[in-house]
């Protein structure tokens, strides 16, 4: 690999390393990075929102969980599992119960509004097709 430069390649990067004033497009610039999707960092931010507040929600309800079940089964973390480990068995007929509906309903609402601009990207889709 040849690493000499000729004094007309300093020259010109000399000339390419200048700034410049910048060129008046009349805005043309502005519009078109306007148009072009968000930059990764936005994307990584965005997700990393979504995540936090899928984490609280999460970690509500556990809470909320860990409050219903009582302080002295909260404390007891074995028989918290078991029941927990029995709910899951049982969730046919828990989804009776009011306070479950609730519960189901409240995570569907957030995971909705979480990915809801996924969901109407792939709506839009398919019905374009």
């Amino acid at each position: 690999m040849n690493t000499q430069h000729s004094p007309d390649e300093d020259q010109l990067e000399a000339l390419l390393r200048k700034s410049a004033a910048p060129i008046a497009d009349e805005g043309f610039s502005a519009r078109v990075l306007n148009t072009l999707p968000p930059s990764s960092t936005n994307l990584r931010l965005k997700l990393n929102h979504r995540f936090i507040a899928c984490s609280l929600g999460a970690t509500a309800g556990l809470i909320w969980a860990l409050v219903i079940s009582g302080p002295q089964r909260a404390i007891d973390l074995t028989t918290f599992a078991a029941d927990l480990e029995t709910s899951f068995s049982n969730l046919a007929d828990s989804l009776s119960d009011p306070t479950v509906l609730t519960l189901g309903t409240l995570i569907l609402v957030s995971l909705a509004f979480a990915f809801s601009r996924e969901i109407i990207t792939k709506l839009t889709e398919r019905i374009s097709r």
